[in-house]
């Protein structure tokens, strides 16, 4: 090849590296400002084949932002150096390999990116999830039945709230009569609140209804923009819901960025409609709120939002409301937030808090948690089947708590995000524990099982309790004084839901005691300041010590299937050592006395024992 051919080569070589530089950037800044379906054409039609690292990695990223993760995972795949692209992307397809239920493949990229990004917490604990998996989807496995709703439809829907008689929720679907706007980080249209109301099919069966064909919750607050996540207070007169913040670019700021921003409106006497919805005065043009969520004396508002400060992502807040103004924003700390994103807070009615994150290990995605706030602890990961590989989120109960309503995007839905009902499917067991003897209940008692990985005090002697539906359980209960009892109940042919009644009758554990005195042998009185050590003869461990008092008295409960040893010594005397008693398993209580004889150091025939069982 001639000197000028290899001119030629170069030339061409930095204009294509030079060309595919230039079109990184240009997807670059349509990705930061959130218009990924620009980004991913453009790299779409760009790309050299095959792409360099950095390319296939952007456009990976692209369709990860886009929720695209199975396009995602297919264009990450194609990174041949994992060296030339960031690190976070990295973490990214970690990720998305998790979100696709990949989980072996997730554990390979999560430990390669902890390699090079050490004490990532985010990473470490998804990276636990995954190594544990089988822990998080057989955990919900016969408590929970989930079901989606007859109207979702080839759009959103998600985010179930009730409002008196009707599930409000958030969907994008068309709407007749508006102009059809769409968003372009999904390349969807907007959101807006739809409502359906509910008719009982059956009293019996929790979450029982037919529902109505949606309708637009409000046309007043329907725009051109998105409306979302709503909450009402308890008296239902009052509704917080999550829509864009003004600005440039339906509503971005000038920055082209999305803020979020959450209204707030009072419905009018006589339920003619409601106010104009107005911004709440904790909105920021400096960063999101949304997913709002009254406490139910409407004293404190909880919401998400990326304002500084937080620890990572989208971290949830309260704040209180003071002489009629909302106070400051308050973090909820650690206990909740994480470096990854907290999201849709929301109050059972027994007071637990439940909350969406993608920080905490989960089986993918957003998974549901519950904790209790005024409690230390790691939030609960429920598994599945209330959490999924996907997004799981906007999580409700009914009243009873016995089922409720959430939203995902789950694969075998009917569109992209779906509302989903789920029942308890566990069957109430009510268990009493008596006395074998005398019937009589039986207090203080702790109740387990091998279907459960918590224990329950049982105070009155009856405990009610829930097994899972379609297996076998061992419940087994103890108590003080009492051998403890064990029950085994099968659940298969059961309806599910059908409650179970167990009763387990506790032996009283027989007392065994020892009572020993030494005496001096020549004058027949107690002799004090003698050591004792009572011995469990099969592994020589000293099981009790004592020095005797002017009585020359010991006293010790003994434990049962245990063979006994003395060793008795005393400065001046014949130390003695000798067998003590067999304690048999179970039988009856027994009393077991012994005498100790010590002679001195100068008597004829040494120091020793009598004595056994009394009844």
């Amino acid at each position: 090849m001639k000197p000028w051919s290899f001119t030629i080569l170069f030339v061409l070589f930095t204009g294509l590296l030079s060309a595919q530089n230039g079109l990184l950037r240009k997807a670059e800044k349509k990705m930061e400002a959130l218009d990924f379906q620009a980004a991913i054409s453009l790299l779409e039609n760009g790309l050299r084949n095959p792409p360099p690292p950095a390319g296939a990695a952007l456009l990976g990223e692209c369709y990860r932002r886009a929720g695209r993760f199975g396009e995602a995972e297919t264009w990450f795949q194609k990174v041949s150096d994992w060296s030339e692209v960031r690190p976070q992307w990295m973490l990214n397809y970690a990720r998305t390999l998790q979100r696709n239920a990949r989980y072996p493949e997730a554990v390979t990229f999560y430990e390669r990116y902890l390699g090079r990004v050490r004490n990532d917490q985010l990473a470490a604990e998804q990276l636990a999830s995954c190594q544990q998996i089988r822990t998080l989807q057989e955990r919900g496995l016969g408590w929970w039945e989930v079901q989606g709703l007859p109207f979702n439809s080839e759009y959103r829907e998600f985010c179930p709230v009730f409002h008196e008689n009707t599930l409000v929720f958030c969907s994008d679907r068309p709407v007749e009569g508006l102009s059809n706007y769409q968003d372009a980080w999904t390349g969807e249209g907007f959101l807006d609140l739809f409502k359906v109301t509910r008719k009982v099919l059956d009293s019996t069966l929790c979450a029982s209804y037919s529902y109505s064909s949606p309708a637009l919750f409000n046309n007043a607050m329907t725009t051109r923009f998105h409306e979302a996540s709503a909450h009402f207070s308890a008296d239902g007169e009052e509704i917080y819901f999550t829509s864009n913040a003004p600005g440039s670019g339906k509503g971005r700021d000038d920055a082209g960025l999305l803020r979020l921003q959450i209204l707030h409106a009072r419905r009018l006497p006589g339920h003619r409609g409601w106010t104009d919805p107005l911004p709440i005065s904790i909105n920021s043009e400096e960063y999101s709120v949304m997913h709002p969520c009254l406490s139910a004396d409407a004293r404190r508002l909880f919401f998400a939002s990326d304002m500084p400060g937080g620890y990572g992502g989208l971290d949830l807040y309260y704040v209180e409301m003071i002489q009629g103004v909302w106070g400051p924003p308050i973090n909820l700390g650690p206990s909740v937030n994480t470096t990854g994103n907290e999201v849709f807070p929301y109050f059972a009615p027994d007071g637990a808090f439940y909350f969406s994150s993608d920080g905490w290990g989960g089986l993918g995605g957003l998974d549901i948690f519950s904790t209790r706030l005024d409690r230390e602890g790691r939030p609960f990961n429920p598994g599945f089947p209330l959490n999924s590989p996907a997004d799981d989120f906007g999580f409700i109960w009914e009243e009873v708590q016995q089922c409720g309503y959430f939203s995902s995007d789950r694969n075998g839905g009917a569109g992209k995000d779906d509302l989903y009902v789920f029942r308890r499917i566990s069957h109430p067991v009510h268990v009493e524990i008596v006395d074998s003897q005398t019937g009589v209940f039986i207090g203080g008692g702790i109740l387990t099982s091998d279907c459960r990985q918590d224990t329950l005090s049982v105070l009155d002697g009856q405990a009610r309790w829930e097994v899972p539906h379609n297996t076998c359980c061992e419940l087994r209960a103890s108590a003080p004084g009492y051998h403890p009892g064990f029950a085994r109940r099968c659940t298969y042919n059961l309806p599910s839901g059908e409650p179970i009644h167990l009763a387990l009758s506790l032996d009283p554990q027989p007392v065994f005691s020892l009572e020993g005195v030494v005496f001096q042998y020549s004058t027949g009185l107690p002799l004090e300041e003698t050591s004792i050590q009572v011995i469990d003869k099969e592994n020589g461990r000293v099981v009790a010590s004592f020095s005797t008092d002017f009585s020359g008295r010991i006293e010790l409960l003994l434990e049962e299937g245990v063979c006994y040893q003395f060793r008795v010594t005393k400065n001046g005397y014949a130390p003695l050592t000798g067998d003590g008693p067999c304690v048999p398993f179970h039988g009856q209580s027994e009393n077991f006395r012994y005498k100790f004889y010590l002679r001195t150091a100068g008597e004829r025939g040494g120091s020793y024992l009598e004595g056994g069982k009394q009844n």
